[in-house]
């Protein structure tokens, strides 16, 4: 148990830091702007174009991983819009913010420091292949549902937009860039290499930091009982059947070796993605109920995990 706490614990406090310093006039909202931009444009990337850039990912690639965590993922994203039409009588939009919340994961300001923390560089290609394909095969669904539920301008400008959008994203272009670059067999010059590697070995420490500051500026919302109700059903899903979810097709369904079955599970347990309140900024929809699932889900996730990693006791490599 001590080992799992000396991985969690660094993790999550500094999101904690980066909350407390993002409560002072230390950090002002354009601060907190450039240096999510950074984690997002720079460092994140840097990171994934090595690790795809190795040609590990390609050579490991493997289909049941992808099937085990998006099958899950979709499965759970058609019952929580169910539950959150029927049960608990959301509207359409919010019922669409509702059940992206319950399999949409904080996956690359919490779950590739946290992943790497606990698994060094053995971890970091089924980390890879999950953050690679999280955004393009679950964001488009939830747009085009809330675009459906909101009577946009029609299916073809939505499938255009998200399109554009994905194809603009700098995570998707560092992965593209980083495979296509593994597949000449080049090494990357020294002077390259070195640049790659600061920026990269920058990606965690900042992202988490940067998630903790912005976490601090967001409104809590939900404050009428059946409010309370869904954001609990939303962070209970996240937490608890997701991770669940997956394991299930991981482990006993596809039978992924341990290290494999560990990631993807951690990957499911994390808390509720900021792409989740930004959708719903976005949208005028389900804004506060949003904000406090991630808020809320991020603090219980440091527990969460922990109980976890302790349950995968897989040695650090890398």
């Amino acid at each position: 148990m001590g080992t799992t706490l000396a991985i969690v614990l660094p993790v999550f406090g500094l999101v904690v830091i980066g909350w407390v310093t993002g409560r002072t006039p230390l950090l002002s909202p354009e601060g907190v702007r450039g240096i999510n931009n950074f984690v997002l444009y720079v460092a994140i990337p840097a990171l994934l174009f090595r690790t795809a850039g190795s040609g590990r990912v390609v050579d490991a690639f493997e289909p049941g991983l992808a099937l085990s965590f998006f099958l899950a993922s979709w499965g759970l994203l058609g019952v929580a819009w169910l539950t959150g039409r029927h049960l608990l009588r959301l509207p359409r939009g919010e019922a669409v913010m509702f059940a992206m919340g319950t399999c949409y994961g904080n996956t690359v300001l919490i779950g590739v420091p946290l992943v790497l923390a606990a698994y060094g560089d053995a971890g970091s290609v089924p980390l890879a292949i999950i953050v690679a394909l999280h955004s393009p095969l679950l964001q488009p669904v939830v747009i085009l549902l809330i675009e459906g539920a909101r009577g946009g301008d029609g299916l073809r400008p939505t499938l255009r937009a998200t399109g554009a959008a994905l194809v603009r994203n700098p995570i998707l272009l560092a992965m593209a860039a980083g495979i296509l670059w593994g597949t000449t067999g080049w090494p990357l010059p020294e002077v390259v290499e070195r640049l790659v590697g600061l920026l990269a070995g920058a990606a965690g420490p900042t992202a988490l930091f940067a998630l903790g500051a912005a976490l601090a500026r967001q409104p809590f919302g939900g404050r009428r009982a059946g409010e309370h109700m869904d954001t609990a059903v939303m962070i209970a899903a996240k937490l608890i059947v997701h991770p669940f979810a997956v394991w299930l097709l991981a482990g006993p369904v596809f039978g992924l070796n341990p290290l494999t079955v560990a990631v993807a599970t951690i990957m499911a347990a994390l808390p509720v993605g900021a792409t989740v309140f930004v959708l719903a900024q976005g949208y005028g929809v389900y804004i506060g109920r949003a904000t406090t699932a991630v808020v809320v889900s991020t603090a219980l996730a440091a527990v969460t995990t922990a109980l976890l990693l302790g349950l995968f006791a897989i040695p650090r490599a890398g």
